[in-house]
Order: C-alpha cells, then structure tokens, then sequence
C-alpha cells in the first residue's frame, strides 16, 4: 500500500482514477470553515474585552482629569487637563467604535438553506456549505483587522493621554 486508495473503499464522491478526494474535502473544508469561525468569535470576543478595558480605564482617568481641571487655579492647567481629556476621550470612541454592532459570520447554516437547497447529491450539498462558509471567514478578518487596528489606536492614546497636557504646562511655566 503505497498510498493509493483501493478500488471499492474510496468515499461517494471520490475520485480514484484522478486522485480527486471530493467528498472528504468539501467536509473537511466544512470542518475547518467552522473551526475558523470559531477562532474568530474567541479573537472577537478578547478584543471586546480589551475594547472595555480600555474604556474603563479612560473614562475613570477622564474623571480624574476633569476634576483636577477644574480645580486648577491657573489657565495652562486647566488647558493641559482639557487637553489629556480630550486625548482620552478619543481613545474612549475610538473602543466604542471598534465594538459597534456589525455583521458577524457565525457557524452553522440555516436549516432552511439547507433543505431548500436545490442539489441533487450530499456531495454536492456539502460543497456548497464549504462554499458559502469562506465569504464569511473573510468578512470577519477584515472586521478583525479594522478592530485590532483601532485598538491599537486606542491604547496609544490611553498611553500617551497625560503627555500633551504636561507639555502644555510645562511649556507654559518655561516661557513665562
């Protein structure tokens, strides 16, 4: 047995004579399609809660700045204060943006779909699953690449929030 198929013990579908494993692909496309999904929903999932995370942290830390602002006594401190809550509140929307409502590929299929399928074979049945599971796979990675990269976004802004308000202080209290 060198790793030809015996004639006979091949699956519906198969093709021995040109080596074409139809069947077994169009239901292993099926099964990856569906672990692809899957992996996707867990991906969206954890930046859901880092999309949170980081909001949290802004809006507690624009909290803070509001009230130091106001209770600055001088203009450079109030304008420095406005300034890193405005650094944060960018970073706030750009998570809330990230995690807006949007259409989502998920696994499985309709029912319906399934049994008004005009098809004349499970072979060809399952094909067309795979088929129609592969548009969403790559409608998700591209909601999973604008995501990530407005998160990226976001906690460089969380990150960089108190730097532009120092600087407008500090500059302040250098020239004056």
């Amino acid at each position: 047995m060198s790793g030809q198929s015996t004639p006979g013990k091949i699956e519906v579908g198969a093709s021995d004579a040109e080596g074409d494993l139809r069947y077994w692909k169009a239901r292993e496309a099926v099964r990856q399609g569906e672990a692809r999904l899957t992996a996707q929903a867990a991906i969206r999932t954890a930046m859901e809660a880092r999309a949170t995370a980081i909001t949290g942290w802004a809006a507690a830390s624009l909290l803070v700045v509001t009230a130091a602002g106001f209770a600055a006594p001088s203009w450079p401190s109030r304008g420095g204060a406005a300034l890193t809550a405005f650094v944060l509140l960018a970073a706030a929307g750009l998570c809330i943006y990230a995690v807006r409502p949007r259409d989502w590929g998920i696994t499985g299929y309709d029912p319906q779909i399934i049994m008004g399928d005009p098809l004349g074979t499970e072979l060809e049945v399952v094909e067309s699953i795979a088929d129609g599971i592969s548009p969403s796979i790559q409608a998700n990675n591209r909601r999973l690449n604008s995501m990530g990269k407005l998160l990226r976004w976001a906690g460089w802004l969380l990150i960089a929030a108190p730097f532009p308000g120092t600087a407008v202080y500090a500059a302040w209290r250098a020239f004056t």
